[in-house]
């Protein structure tokens, strides 16, 4: 697990030798409306940017190499991070065992009775992606929690880690504004500004 760990980010290191990786720290503009401002999330990857809507009520931050979107009326999070595997590791046989061990390890300290709840083949299907999701349940002080973590292919050298959390009782609309986020991932065409600009 280490060495395909550091393997793959070792790829990233050096784009002269393996081409360029997505940088998973997003960059920001302002984009200006009647009412507010907001600050809009892209990610680059060399010469490409990539732009995403995201839900009203979503925001973005940046971490260490990884992007963290908050729901302003919902306690959940979604984490956009590098995964430890490569593109080339099937999600089948042996190495899906593998998977599940990793799925199970993102579940906070202190946390109870962690197990396995659900296996969905290529729940994102976008822009040709494929990925598999494992749905872990856990069990905090006074709470039950779900959390999904799936294994993305973003392109055939980068694999992504989606990891979205909630309580029990608001993960389903958690992981409905995740697949929303998702499915607004674009690619811009060169020279297209990022920001919308105000209206008249």
């Amino acid at each position: 697990m280490k060495k395909s760990f550091l393997l793959a980010c070792t790829a990233c290191l050096f784009p002269s030798l393996s081409g360029y990786c997505l940088d998973l720290t997003p960059r920001f503009v302002t984009r200006i409306t009647r009412a507010q401002s907001e600050n809009m999330p892209y990610f680059v990857e060399g010469d490409t940017r990539y732009s995403m809507e995201l839900p009203l009520g979503v925001t973005a931050s940046r971490g260490e190499g990884a992007a963290a979107f908050h729901f302003r009326d919902l306690d959940g999070t979604l984490t956009m991070k590098p995964s430890p595997f490569k593109p080339d590791e099937p999600f089948s046989g042996s190495a899906l065992d593998a998977y599940r061990k990793v799925a199970l390890g993102f579940v906070p300290a202190g946390a109870t009775d962690i197990s396995i709840k659900a296996e969905a083949p290529n729940p994102l299907t976008f822009h040709g992606w494929t990925s598999h999701r494992f749905t872990v349940a856990y069990q905090l002080p006074g709470r039950s929690h779900l959390q999904s973590v799936t294994f993305l292919n973003f392109s055939a050298k980068q694999q992504i880690l989606l990891i979205s959390d909630a309580p029990t009782n608001e993960f389903e609309r958690v992981e409905r504004l995740v697949m929303d986020i998702m499915g607004a991932w674009r690619t811009l065409r060169p020279g297209e500004s990022i920001a919308v600009p105000p209206p008249l």
